[in-house]
């Protein structure tokens, strides 16, 4: 059975956009998934909002509580729980194709809905974002030599995204539109709202919202 709500994962390297369409989208009313890392907080990130911040020591004590265990460039720990128990639209991002896929599918194993939505914007465009953001030249460098080519790895694994972005030009409203559509196929009212509103009523909300137009 499918629980009443759907689970969108975005998958991408850092300055793809992929935080700045999550936070839109948790101001409409989507919920973001928040996982334990055990990586060191970055400037303006939130504990218990953007991750839960934990020392090795106190993710290791937490292993039997997550539903999954990644590791990225063999120095960071992510531990994902299970998901909110919200209704609705639930968000999520991970760096790696790989993983991503491995979350899914046990997601999946669980009744949940899944997509996954690739993140693939140009180094050049990313770069300047990065520079932006306060980031060295040679650091930028490092991080881009770590990255995977998504399209291989997606092929190598025989399987494919369900909606690719490649580039940031209207890249909000693209995914708000696959989102929108994911939760109202097949009269599927759940588009962060109980199901005791009508679809009439959820229409009326969303278009009030500036989130839905006939």
């Amino acid at each position: 059975m499918k629980n009443n709500r759907k689970i969108f994962i975005f998958v991408g390297p850092s300055a793809s956009g992929k935080t700045t369409i999550e936070e839109a989208l948790i101001k409409k009313g989507a919920t973001r998934w928040v996982v334990s890392t055990t990586r060191e907080k970055r400037k303006n990130e939130v504990e218990g909002v953007d991750y839960n911040f934990l020392s090795v020591e106190e993710f290791n004590k937490k292993r039997e509580n997550f539903l999954h265990i990644i590791e990225i460039n063999k120095n960071w720990l992510y531990g994902y729980p299970q998901p909110p128990r919200n209704k609705g639209v639930i968000l999520i991002s991970i760096i790696n194709v790989e993983p991503a896929l491995k979350l899914k599918k046990i997601l999946e194993e669980q009744g949940e809905d899944v997509y996954i939505i690739s993140f693939q914007i140009p180094k050049k465009v990313r770069r300047e974002l990065l520079k932006k953001r306060g980031d060295k030249e040679a650091d930028i460098q490092i991080r881009f030599s770590r990255e995977e080519n998504q399209n291989e790895m997606f092929a190598s694994l025989n399987e494919k995204p369900d909606l690719i972005i490649k580039s940031l030009k209207n890249s909000q409203q693209i995914v708000e539109d696959f989102i929108r559509n994911q939760v109202f196929k097949n009269n599927q009212i759940n588009y962060f709202y109980q199901d005791d509103l009508s679809p009439e009523e959820v229409k009326r909300i969303l278009k009030d919202k500036g989130i839905w137009e006939d």
